[in-house]
């Protein structure tokens, strides 16, 4: 199952905040632990290491679409795959 984060942020570092925060949540955490995500990985990766820190288990992924979209997301435990936009 696939599922969509989007924010309207432009600055990856900020992206990959408002996307952990959004993960949290769908994990069941509380979204106010997440105060900062790391610099210089991808916000895919980003979103991961924070949400991990929080308590959940999920796991950074990059892939491509069948229509050629290169994507990154983050699995998480219970099977689903969420695209970070």
């Amino acid at each position: 199952m696939w599922e969509t984060v989007r924010t309207s942020a432009n600055e990856p570092r900020r992206h990959a905040l408002v996307s952990a925060r959004y993960l949290a949540t769908l994990c069941g955490l509380d979204p106010t632990l997440i105060e900062t995500v790391p610099e210089n990985v991808t916000y895919g990766e980003a979103a991961a290491r924070a949400v991990t820190k929080a308590g959940a288990a999920v796991t950074a992924r990059t892939t491509w679409t069948a229509d050629g979209l290169h994507v990154e997301g983050i699995d998480l435990s219970d099977g689903r795959f969420i695209v970070l936009i």
